[in-house]
């Protein structure tokens, strides 16, 4: 989820964000898009690290814990736990400012079919 509260412990950061990813099997992030470079690494379960490569066909690369996988900056990616067990993924944003993620239009539209609408402010909330 997508929390705008959410003020990090860490204020000073200097041209890279980390998040932790957990999620249940089968679950992940949907395609979309940040301005920087993204690393991934798997630290718990299996994790599926998906792009669309200039043809617009997906492609994936299988992740195992303690692999590393750099995405770069423009490319449409997503992730998904594609283990049995409850998942958890380390991520890096490159850049001070990775910026809000740029979604989709089916991504948007499901989104509104569940009464959602994407805010001014980049964050997804109640329509």
């Amino acid at each position: 989820n997508e929390d705008p509260a959410h003020n990090p412990a860490i204020t000073d950061y200097k041209d890279f964000s980390v998040g932790m990813i957990e999620a249940p099997p089968g679950n992940g992030a949907s395609l979309h898009i940040h301005d920087t470079i993204e690393v991934f690494m798997p630290l718990k379960g299996n994790w599926g690290i998906y792009w669309l490569d200039n043809d617009g066909n997906e492609q994936e690369a299988l992740l195992a814990p303690w692999d590393v996988v750099s995405v770069p900056p423009g490319c449409w990616r997503g992730f998904r736990n594609r283990s049995d067990e409850e998942g958890v993924l380390f991520a890096i944003n490159g850049g001070t400012d990775s910026g809000r993620v740029k979604w989709p239009q089916e991504m948007l539209d499901a989104a509104a079919a569940k009464g959602l609408t994407l805010g001014e402010d980049g964050f997804m909330q109640d329509a």
